[in-house]
């Protein structure tokens, strides 16, 4: 019998995938593990699967980076290994950023507090065929936390099951939502500047919900320089006779560093592969990065600021894709 590994992670916080429990019908039991670890959504395409557990654990598997575990039967050395955790880390930010949005797209109600996916959140799991075997727990992590409440030694005697889960915050989250994320999640990293843009803009989103309004600019601006660059790049590679008409020192001057993403964004907007209503939105994200990079803790950035920065990036990602990713952008923390 096969074994496959996964790499797993909660959402912040978890959620009831499906249907509340029945808390009067496990009250008795003595064993709840099998309960909580059922498996309740498996959806597999092209060497991606992603597992949705009963508990909320969601599970992510990507043969792409398992072929590279033990290439040759060989295990990847110490730096080959962090490399590949990283890609799994990078895998699980993009689906939780999508649940995320997607989740307020279908519910109409903001359920998630988006936070970033570190290996604090995250560890991996194995199964041979349905059957658990083994998981990873990360050490000091409120994840760890979420996996023991699968047995009933974690849960203090005498206290309710739905008190000891604190289910008050712990919502439901409908099958049905588990489909399209899936979808979504496999259009964006069958492409790998898609899936980077995303990953980029997911560390954006966490930054603006932890408040950091300055290094959310600064991220924006990364990736919108990022997708100019390569629009600007297309259009040129797109010419009539391009290959004809610019030769590597053509190439090398049109795409040179005094080339800069004020002069793109303009050329750009001529061409009509950006209107003009986006570039003044870039020339303002432009203004708003320059400000902070270059007059350190002088320019204060407001949330409508960096919520706007946000909202540009996420269009310009998507656009001309024939996808869309609404953002999670509300904020829930404490003021004086």
């Amino acid at each position: 019998m096969s074994k496959l590994t996964f790499t797993y992670f909660y959402t912040n916080p978890p959620f009831w995938a499906g249907e509340e429990p029945n808390w009067d019908s496990l009250e008795p039991l003595a064993d709840i593990h099998d309960y909580f670890s059922t498996i309740v959504s498996d959806l597999t395409k092209d060497g991606l699967t992603v597992r949705v557990v009963r508990d909320g654990m969601i599970e992510i598997r990507y043969d792409k980076i398992e072929s590279k575990v033990r290439a040759d039967d060989e295990p990847v050395d110490f730096q080959g290994g962090l490399s590949l955790w990283n890609e799994y880390l990078k895998l699980c930010n993009i689906y939780n950023l999508i649940l995320d949005g997607l989740t307020v797209k279908m519910k109409n109600f903001a359920q998630f507090n988006f936070k970033e996916i570190t290996s604090n959140e995250a560890s991996r799991t194995t199964y041979e065929g349905a059957t658990s075997t083994g998981s990873g727990i990360p050490p000091n992590s409120i994840v760890g936390h979420y996996f023991m409440q699968r047995y009933r030694s974690s849960h203090r005697p005498g206290l309710p099951l739905r008190a000891s889960f604190f289910s008050a915050t712990r919502w439901p989250l409908s099958l049905e939502l588990f489909t399209p994320t899936f979808d979504l999640f496999y259009a964006v990293i069958a492409s790998d500047s898609l899936s980077e843009y995303v990953f980029s803009l997911s560390k954006a989103v966490c930054e603006f919900k932890k408040t950091n309004f300055r290094l959310t600019i600064v991220l924006c601006w990364f990736v919108v320089e990022a997708v100019l660059k390569d629009r600007y790049s297309e259009y040129l590679a797109n010419l009539p006779n391009s290959n004809q008409r610019i030769n590597s020192d053509r190439r090398n001057f049109l795409e040179g560093r005094d080339v800069t993403a004020g002069v793109m964004s303009n050329i750009l907007e001529l061409v009509d592969i950006i209107n003009i209503d986006e570039l003044r939105k870039i020339d303002k994200l432009r203004q708003l990065r320059n400000d902070v990079a270059h007059s350190i803790n002088k320019k204060e950035i407001n949330m409508a600021e960096a919520r706007d920065s946000l909202s540009l990036v996420a269009t310009m990602i998507f656009s001309g894709t024939g996808l869309e990713l609404p953002l999670n952008l509300s904020i829930s923390t404490q003021t004086l």
